[in-house]
């Protein structure tokens, strides 16, 4: 990953590596109204990246609630349709245990950190 650049929102930080798009949220919960911004920006980044690979970083989330799944699993779905790649890493036991619930964990993949989303997507 060696080309790098960065943008920010209010929501989060959005690091380009490569081909490799890194979504890093900024805090440990959302409102409402937070979520619906996140996802219309999320949506418009990955609408306009090519190849669509993506890794969002969750190590700063400590609650999700339903809505921001939801927006994850339309991204998700919309990568997807164009041959691309979303993968999530960084959560707490807390955070992994809501996406096991859900069995969002059978859907998306999972890594522990961003450096080894980052390899196995260069890898695989």
């Amino acid at each position: 990953m060696n080309q790098s650049s960065s943008q920010e929102s209010p929501s989060f930080l959005l690091d380009r590596h490569g081909d490799i798009t890194i979504i890093r949220f900024n805090h440990d919960s959302f409102d409402r109204v937070e979520i619906q911004d996140i996802r219309d920006q999320l949506r418009d980044v990955a609408n306009k990246t090519e190849p669509p690979r993506f890794i969002i970083d969750f190590a700063h989330v400590t609650f999700m609630s339903s809505i921001i799944l939801g927006v994850i699993m339309g991204i998700h779905l919309n990568i997807c349709k164009r041959g691309g790649v979303l993968t999530i890493c960084g959560m707490n036991e807390m955070t992994l245990r809501v996406f096991k619930i859900t069995k969002l964990d059978k859907v998306l993949t999972i890594h522990e950190n961003c450096e080894a989303a980052a390899t196995a997507m260069q890898n695989g």
